[in-house]
């Protein structure tokens, strides 16, 4: 498991919960944001982007969207704020769809409720 938190605060308190959650798999943290980890990551079967992507400047959301497509082998699960319902969105779902598909992916679908971050992730 792999995970990139760039805010130095948070990365600390995920540490700690690591910590004392002990994990029998490996999991590797990055204090840094996705262009500075991206070298190396690996591919996964989930990639989960919950809340990120509306804070990368409108330049460099194919990029992103791109470095997502090349590190999805399976599903990503992408959160973000549609514009036309929420003020913290900057595109519709239909121009999220656009950048996508113009990054390749192919197999997209957007429902339209927001989410909140919430994981719950078990190892058998």
């Amino acid at each position: 498991y792999s995970g990139i938190e760039p805010d130095e605060k948070a990365f600390d308190y995920v540490s700690e919960q690591l910590l004392a959650w002990k994990p029998t798999a490996p999991v590797f943290l990055h204090n840094e944001g996705l262009r500075e980890a991206f070298p190396r990551l690996r591919p996964a079967d989930q990639v989960f982007c919950i809340e990120v992507i509306e804070h990368v400047p409108a330049g460099e959301r194919e990029a992103f969207a791109t470095m997502l497509r090349v590190l999805t082998m399976g599903t990503l699960w992408l959160s973000t704020p549609d514009i036309t319902k929420h003020a913290h969105g900057v595109l519709s779902a239909a121009q999220w769809r656009d950048v996508l598909v113009s990054s390749g992916f192919t197999d997209i679908t957007i429902h339209e409720e927001q989410w909140t971050t919430l994981f719950v992730c078990q190892v058998r």
